[in-house]
């Protein structure tokens, strides 16, 4: 069985680990997987029971692998990498994330890997950085590129931009595998999950539940929705309420000062369980059950790859206001399963959740809408399916005497 090793950060709350959790379990009947993973950041959170799904998995830790930049730890973490690579010998090296990214490659080029492969879940290349220090990755990005067997895109959009925008890999480089997710999770038919989340969180049946769902980073953008929350309150006559799903507690507490400051009625729930117009829920791992409970989703980001929350609203039937982002326009039809708008269009984003809000004929409709339109697609299946065959092509072509012997 041919050995794949996966470098990530960290696994922590979010889309991307819990997508490779799954993929990783799958893949394991065909792959001896070794997962390597670093250090979370000190406002994240850990899930737990993914360490648990990965009992029967290979795991390697290196602690100075962190998200955050510097030289002595990302040295160290490289010197990490060389040393895991050049005892476990695997046949392909599959990174993920910036930073794995780079050092990951860079190891495996170090150590004659047969097969390096990089998927970009997102990228860093605006609106994290300064211009200055955003060239400088792109710059080391396509420096990267040339140690690469095969880039992976999770979008149409980000295979343009990485390509033709940024020009960071050659075309023959790059396969399009879209991210998936187990959609039948997010069905809820007799309405269960839906109650659960609503008796927790001491919601009336007429109140009106929007959600933002993701890490409080400044990338989500979490304030515009905080400002929309505080627009839209004197307008829908109290039967809206706002909630944050996530957390990052640096952040958070900025958002907290600013509502005190606005004289806002929030609420920090694990802390203060009570009913408030903004709740902030901290972390929630089953992400089925806010999406069953919430009635609108609201994505917010100057940056994102393809938003899995929003795929995730979609599976559950509800309708998603978002920002012209990412792979926003893929996963999404504007005006049929939600609204899309510019992010220079704040009061057109506001004017068009209210609109929702005060319409539950259309929540309906553009809910169904959206759950027609992923069904069958953004399926984890359908990505497992992909990377497996990816994986033995790969590999296959990396030993001419074989694929010889093959052809023979």
């Amino acid at each position: 069985m041919h050995k794949v090793m996966i470098i990530l950060n960290r696994l922590v709350v979010g889309g991307t680990a819990i997508n490779l959790v799954n993929m990783t379990l799958a893949l394991k009947e065909h792959f001896n997987i070794v997962l390597v993973t670093g250090a979370k950041e000190e406002d994240e959170m850990e899930i737990t029971y993914l360490k648990d799904m990965l009992k029967d998995i290979s795991r390697i830790h290196i602690h100075a692998l962190k998200r955050n930049i510097g030289v002595i730890q990302d040295t160290k973490a490289l010197y990490g990498l060389i040393h895991i690579i050049r005892k476990e010998r695997p046949d392909i090296v599959h990174t993920i994330g910036a930073k794995p990214g780079f050092l990951g490659r860079l190891a495996a080029r170090m150590c004659k890997v047969p097969v390096i492969i990089h998927a970009y879940h997102g990228h860093v290349f605006h609106s994290y950085f300064s211009p200055l220090i955003s060239r400088t990755i792109i710059g080391l990005e396509r420096l990267a590129a040339t140690w690469t067997t095969c880039i992976i895109s999770v979008s149409e959009k980000q295979r343009n931009e990485l390509r033709q925008t940024y020009r960071v890999v050659r075309d023959q480089m790059l396969i399009h595998i879209p991210i998936g997710i187990k959609q039948g999770d997010f069905q809820d038919h007799d309405g269960r999950k839906r109650q659960i989340f609503r008796a927790k969180y001491l919601l009336e049946e007429e109140e009106i539940a929007i959600a933002i769902v993701g890490r409080i980073v400044p990338i989500k953008n979490h304030l515009l929705f905080l400002k929309m929350a505080l627009h839209i309150a004197a307008q829908s006559q109290g039967k809206a309420r706002f909630f944050v799903i996530g957390d990052g507690k640096k952040l958070r507490k900025k958002l907290e000062r600013y509502l005190k400051r606005q004289h806002a009625d929030y609420t920090y729930f694990p802390e203060d369980a009570r009913k408030s117009l903004i709740t902030f829920t901290s972390w929630i791992t089953a992400m089925d059950l806010p999406m069953a409970g919430v009635d609108i989703v609201v994505l917010t980001s100057l940056n994102e790859g393809t938003p899995v929350s929003v795929i995730e609203a979609e599976a559950a039937g509800k309708p998603v206001v978002a920002t012209r982002v990412g792979a926003i326009e893929e996963v999404m039809i504007n005006n049929v399963s939600g609204f899309i708008c510019g992010l220079d269009e704040p009061e057109d984003l506001t004017v068009k959740l209210l609109r929702l809000i005060q319409d539950p004929v259309l929540r309906k409709a553009m809910g169904d809408a959206g759950k027609k339109h992923i069904a069958g697609k953004y399926t984890l299946e359908k990505q497992i399916t992909s990377m497996q065959q990816l994986y033995s092509t790969l590999i296959i072509k990396s030993q001419p005497q074989t694929a010889n012997a093959v052809i023979q």
